[in-house]
């Protein structure tokens, strides 16, 4: 898989997980009236950032005394490795055999570089076990609200 096979696959996984979490938000809120406007518009990633929906959906289940089977913390992961695929430009090391490293600033303020495919992998072993467990409470989440 080449890097822009890889940048579209980490973009495709996360509107994936945001789609989820707009059906939990969704599911939870049950909008009686324009429900159009809430999902096009207020749901709309523009909007609300896919990080302020996992708060969101943090809050709503602390108010409404429900576990979320998946790691919050994990999901921010995801979508922190998604931000470095759609928006940091990678840079190829020719000394080592043409490896393409990305850099990523971290909460510390510290730099680190790793490979492409170093992120790639991490972001892939979290979303497997993280978009499961979404689905999984997503599923819970719409039977309790009906």
């Amino acid at each position: 898989m080449n890097i822009q096979e890889k940048i579209g696959e980490v973009i495709d996984k996360t509107k994936s997980i945001e789609y989820q979490l707009n059906c939990m938000i969704h599911n939870i809120i049950l909008p009686t009236k324009n429900v159009a406007f809430f999902q096009n518009v207020i749901l709309n990633s523009s909007v609300i950032p896919l990080g302020a929906k996992l708060r969101i959906i943090k809050s709503l289940c602390i108010n409404l005394k429900l576990k979320q089977d998946f790691d919050i913390d994990k999901v921010h992961r995801i979508i922190n490795i998604r931000n470095l695929f759609a928006h940091e430009s990678s840079y190829v090391d020719t000394e080592n055999g043409d490896i393409h490293y990305m850099d990523e600033l971290k909460s510390d303020g510290k730099y680190i570089s790793q490979t492409v495919e170093k992120y790639h992998k991490e972001f892939n072993e979290l979303f497997e076990v993280q978009y499961n467990r979404i689905v999984k409470f997503n599923e819970t989440l719409s039977q309790k609200c009906q």
